[in-house]
């Protein structure tokens, strides 16, 4: 059921310092800068502004149902991965591994981060990746839900598992083949991320899910733009499983010094335009 891809935040809180800073060096390529040109010829867009897009604007936030924004936000350190499957094999379980292990490397080359090995106590780092299984999860709902979804380990409130159940129920209903949850916190900090993915999606649509879901948990979003982010024609292609280079070189920026937790929509565009600006001298 591609073509509806969810995004729900729970927003604990939504005040932070914007901090602009000066760029003193491009941390563009040549090879980057080409890039950025190609999407401005072809879209006949400004690539700052896209990029402040997928940083700043949400497709849907918890209990407003509308578009959301939101400052700037990014791990700033690494973490753990918990990977919870089914006893049994699923169809796709092999292609859902080797989508982790990929976009974990891509993810780590544009960013310096990586996954930290270990099942730790305590840590609020973390990505945990949940392979439903829909029938199960329906039909035991309660038990899954308490066991897989509102874990005592994750240490939420009343409030919060009550929230937390209701998303998942969501999920299930709506029949959607995989989602994200992120909480905001003040000082702008991705710490825990939560996946759901259905276990019964063919091998295209499992490596899609795994590769978007995580690139959502890493502080980029496709909004309202495109359905999906494989949909989004400039970058990838009918049949595409993977983060393209465009997608890699949002990252990168993303996760470049230049640009400051809490950072407000036109802060991002005005840095990123600097960027640009720097590399098109430095380059043409």
């Amino acid at each position: 059921m591609i073509g509806r891809w969810v995004l729900l935040v729970l927003a604990f809180a939504m005040q932070a310092l914007t901090v602009t800073v000066a760029v003193s060096q491009s941390v563009l390529t040549r090879e980057d800068f080409t890039l950025i040109q190609d999407f401005e010829d072809t879209t006949s867009r400004s690539f700052a502004e896209h990029f402040a897009n997928m940083v700043h604007q949400f497709e849907f936030c918890l209990g407003t149902q509308e578009v959301c924004k939101v400052l700037l936000q990014k791990r700033m350190g690494n973490f753990y991965l918990f990977d919870e499957r089914p006893k049994s094999t699923f169809q796709s379980s092999k292609a859902a591994t080797e989508a982790i292990t990929l976009v974990l490397k891509q993810f780590q080359e544009a960013s310096g981060l990586q996954r930290r090995l270990g099942q730790p106590q305590g840590t609020s780092d973390y990505i945990y990746l949940v392979f439903v299984e829909p029938e199960l999860a329906e039909y035991y709902f309660d038990i899954f839900a308490k066991a897989h979804i509102i874990h005592k380990d994750f240490g939420l409130s009343s409030s919060e598992k009550k929230q937390r159940v209701e998303l998942f129920k969501y999920f299930i209903d709506q029949q959607l083949p995989c989602i994200f949850i992120s909480s905001i916190y003040p000082d702008n900090t991705i710490r825990d991320t939560y996946i759901w993915v259905r276990t019964e999606l063919d091998e295209v649509l499992m490596r899609q899910c795994v590769a978007e879901e995580f690139y959502n948990s890493f502080g980029l979003d496709e909004g309202v733009e495109v359905e999906h982010l494989f949909a989004y024609e400039f970058s990838h292609k009918a049949g595409d499983t993977s983060l393209s280079e465009f997608d890699l070189l949002l990252l990168k920026i993303l996760y470049s010094d230049e640009l400051p937790l809490g950072s407000e929509h036109e802060n991002t565009m005005a840095i990123v335009e600097k960027m640009v600006l720097e590399a098109r001298s430095a380059y043409q």
